[in-house]
């Protein structure tokens, strides 16, 4: 079976999206609305349509306003992609970390429980949850997370497997690597190096000894999809990954050739200590994906970054 006909029961599902604004949440939402789902967001800013999804206005951790919305809209499927993504290790940060994301979690998964036939969930959680562990990362690894970030993220991978054990729920956790693609914001390592060099400014960072293991956004809105649909990997976690490392140094001098040669003399390398207890092998097995979804990663770093690259060349034109 083709992955076209993979997908024939979402066509006429009903998806509610957490996070549907972010960007992973923008490429999912195109995709499935290219396949004539209907898809609502949840939001906690705006009601206005647009792209053919409709957004509710609701805060994930309002337990029941999630739960009428959920019993009233009785969606088939749920993409759980939003999260509070500070990352530190002060206290006030876990607690914020843990009432976004641990609370708002346990709200969906009180809702779908009360619903007949509960909707199925796909939880988007991060690689970052292995923490001080040395890659490759493997799904039988135990996490040792950091930040509260990823803390709170091993305590919602743990409390919804309990649901599916508990509860019944269908659901599969995704653990994707770095995650990167046109339009993401420059609070991440790669669109904002690629927006320095080509506004040809400085690029402060460490020595770039980190191994990290890139996966592009449309790699992993395939992967999303697939376990939807995959019954064979409910109450699975499943790393979404290239699982082909490559040092951040070798990374931003590529991006700077692509750009212009004498981009390299803008990087300024070791400026930028390390973070204290900063990940240097950062990178994931997916065997496991490939085995339960019958999926692989498509598309080529390289091939990647270029598009990438050119999309930013042109936001910066404009």
């Amino acid at each position: 079976m083709n992955k076209k006909n993979k997908f024939v029961e979402l066509h006429s599902s009903k998806v509610l999206i957490t996070g549907a604004s972010g960007f992973v949440g923008g490429y999912l939402t195109n995709a499935l609305v290219d396949m004539g789902v209907q898809v609502y967001g949840l939001s906690r800013r705006t009601t206005v349509s647009k792209n053919g999804m409709r957004y509710i206005l609701a805060d994930i951790r309002d337990k029941d306003i999630i739960n009428n919305i959920i019993l009233d809209l009785r969606p088939t499927h749920i993409f759980h992609l939003a999260a509070s993504k500070e990352r530190g290790s002060e206290v006030s940060g876990f607690r914020r970390s843990y009432e976004m994301n641990l609370l708002g979690t346990l709200s969906l998964l009180e809702a779908c429980v009360r619903l007949k036939p509960a909707p199925k969930l796909i939880s988007l959680g991060t690689c970052e949850e292995y923490g001080q562990v040395s890659g490759p990362f493997d799904e039988n690894m135990r996490e040792i997370p950091v930040s509260n970030y990823a803390c709170s993220k091993v305590a919602v991978t743990d409390m919804i497997q309990s649901f599916v054990l508990g509860h019944g729920i269908s659901s599969v956790i995704l653990r994707p690597s770095l995650t990167y693609g046109p339009g993401q914001g420059s609070e991440m390592f790669l669109p904002l190096l690629i927006r320095s060099l080509i506004g040809r400014l400085n690029f402060p960072m460490t020595a770039g000894e980190q191994m990290r293991d890139y996966i592009h956004v449309r790699d992993l809105v395939q992967a999303i999809l697939l376990a939807s649909v995959d019954s064979k990997a409910n109450g699975e976690i499943l790393n979404v990954s290239s699982a082909v490392p490559i040092r951040l140094i070798d990374l931003a001098n590529l991006v700077a050739d692509m750009i212009s040669p004498s981009c390299r003399e803008l990087i300024e390398v070791g400026r930028i200590p390390y973070r204290d207890g900063e990940a240097m092998n950062y990178w994931a097995d997916n065997k496991k994906a490939k085995d339960l979804l019958s999926w692989s990663p498509e598309v080529i770093l390289e091939d990647g970054l270029k598009e990438t690259v050119e999309h930013y060349r042109r936001e910066c034109v404009g």
